[in-house]
């Protein structure tokens, strides 16, 4: 019935008319504390969350797979939280905190000990222990690449005496602990049998082997089409006052189904027809329909932003003249550009990471940063052609979905004489498409998750297209050294004039997200940059059932 009402209703509308990593240098024992507020096993007493209800959520991130170490990014991160626990986390202030474990670190951050808290139990009853911990520490450094390349190499041993794991690092390196704690579902904590049967695969459509420590489970599975997860029977919240995503999880709702949809224009039909209660940013004209319908929308915390990504390492013309990189973002008005491809939903910002301690100001001093600037256009073009360019077309890559993009920076091109080919495919060949260097492709507009600290940017920026020998030796010196360091920041302000000189991305803003919902639900995002779903609820739980 849902569905023929969001039929009709798309019909109607057509013809009637979107930090700091460790503790201070300082051995840390971090105990949890009490909260207050509950009965036993998490039941709120008085006013406060209902338990019970059904939720239908819309993804804009296709659904292939349940494994925590495959199903990794924003919009799949929904589920995944709600399911899987690391064994260490993050607060809402970016400070690590106790996860399935508790920890203590050591002085020089090269001693890491890990013990279970108490009560933490899997979905199928059984205890956490130490074993389970070490065998899903082992299993993502064998199969999340970023671990097996960031992390592992600084790993020394990593043993077990009683109740407690001891990881020895051979010198500081900062994406150790961004990995090890974080609230992202990399290390996420599985029997020891799950993980040794999963050791070279990954868990596909398996629900009954996704066994985690969070408040639901996965009890649905369609690929590219939807995922339910269900709160476990047997789940009791470990108590907490810490924020964000370690703060403690009770699982309200009885469950709650992601729908995968690319699409603003449909989510936004399927919210105002009730066929979706949760969506994100739908398309400005209809935002006051929405409102209309009594439809909220909440301001989310976000670490997600636009840029502008050249391909400098393969053998196209914008690998080959670094001023033509140039010339192609001064002809954009990146104001007027953002205004309409976000709905007005950006910030303008050119501080790359979240942390403002690191603004500087460098990319804004830019000639090619901001307004359109014919001038300097006319100039790098004439050093591109110094450089060798005569003036073949570069290469835009886009997804066929967004053709906003595709029309405005044509436009943009065009009138500021800059031969291009504008290359549209649907998202799955874009992908593969732009993975590959060596395709022939020059630029792309992309939204990215940034970081708290600069080396800790989205691999995407920094390594997979940004081709620079002095850029890679200069990042891998400041993962030696503490972010506070004046030392880090000295060497923040290279790489920071690094970037803005080799162009090869253009950071626009960052982006406001919005979670579209009745009044009567009250999402999740745990003042944390990641949404998240097992503590949201509703007032009127009777009311939506699955």
């Amino acid at each position: 019935m849902k569905r023929f009402i969001a039929l009709l209703l798309s019909v109607v509308m057509i013809t009637g008319l979107f930090s700091a990593c460790g503790n201070g240098g300082e051995t840390t024992t971090a105990s949890g504390e009490s909260g207050a507020g509950t009965e036993s096993g998490g039941a709120p007493t008085g006013e406060g969350p209902q338990y019970g209800g059904h939720v239908d959520v819309r993804t804009a991130g296709t659904i292939q797979g349940l494994d925590p170490l495959k199903q990794t990014g924003a919009w799949r991160y929904m589920y995944e939280m709600c399911v899987f626990e690391n064994p260490l986390t993050r607060d809402a202030d970016n400070q690590i905190a106790p996860g399935v474990c508790d920890y203590e670190l050591s002085d020089d951050q090269l001693t890491l000990k890990l013990w279970v808290v108490d009560g933490k139990t899997f979905s199928n009853g059984n205890p956490v222990t130490i074993e389970d911990v070490e065998a899903s520490i082992n299993r993502s450094f064998n199969r999340y690449s970023n671990i097996t390349k960031k992390v592992v190499p600084f790993v020394d041993s990593m043993t077990v005496d009683g109740d407690t794991l001891t990881i020895k690092f051979t010198e500081f390196n900062s994406a150790c602990m961004k990995y090890i704690a974080a609230y992202q579902t990399w290390m996420a904590v599985m029997p020891k049998e799950i993980c040794e049967k999963y050791q070279q695969n990954y868990i596909i459509d398996q629900c009954e082997d996704c066994i985690g420590t969070g408040p639901y489970k996965f009890t649905d599975f369609r690929d590219s089409v939807q995922v339910t997860i269900t709160k476990r029977d047997n789940y009791t919240p470990v108590e907490t006052n810490r924020t964000g995503a370690a703060a403690t999880k009770y699982g309200y709702l009885d469950s709650v189904t992601f729908w995968f949809n690319n699409s603003d224009e449909s989510t936004a039909l399927a919210l105002l027809s009730g066929e979706y209660d949760v969506c994100e940013v739908i398309p400005a004209e209809y935002e006051a329909m929405a409102t209309g319908q009594g439809l909220k929308a909440e301001v989310l915390t976000s670490n997600s932003t636009t840029f502008c990504v050249f391909n400098t390492m393969g053998s196209n013309l914008c690998s080959k003249y670094p001023s033509l990189r140039k010339a192609i973002m001064a002809a954009i008005d990146y104001e007027e550009f953002l205004g309409i491809v976000t709905d007005n939903q950006q910030i303008m910002n050119d501080n790359l990471v979240l942390r403002d301690e690191f603004a500087n100001g460098v990319l804004t001093g830019t000639d090619y940063y901001g307004p359109t600037n014919q001038e300097a256009v006319d100039k790098y073009l004439a050093e591109a052609r110094e450089q060798g360019y005569d003036d073949q077309p570069v290469q835009f890559a886009f997804n066929s979905r967004t053709n906003t993009i595709a029309t405005m920076m044509g436009d943009y091109l065009e009138k500021a004489g800059i031969n291009y080919q504008i290359n549209a495919m649907e998202a799955n060949a874009y992908t593969t498409f732009t993975n590959d260097n060596g395709n022939n492709w020059d630029f792309l507009f992309n939204w990215v998750n940034t970081a708290y600290y600069p080396t800790d940017l989205d691999s995407g920026l920094v390594e997979k297209h940004y081709g620079n020998p002095e850029k890679d030796k200069l990042m891998e010196e400041m993962r030696l050294l503490p972010y506070d360091s004046p030392e880090y920041m000295e060497k923040w302000q290279t790489l920071s004039q690094m970037f803005a000189d080799d162009c090869a991305f253009a950071f626009m803003s960052r982006i406001n997200w919005y979670w579209w919902c009745p009044q009567t639900f009250h999402p999740n995002d745990g003042d944390c940059v990641q949404r998240s779903f097992y503590n949201a609820y509703w007032d009127d739980p009777a009311n939506h059932q699955n």
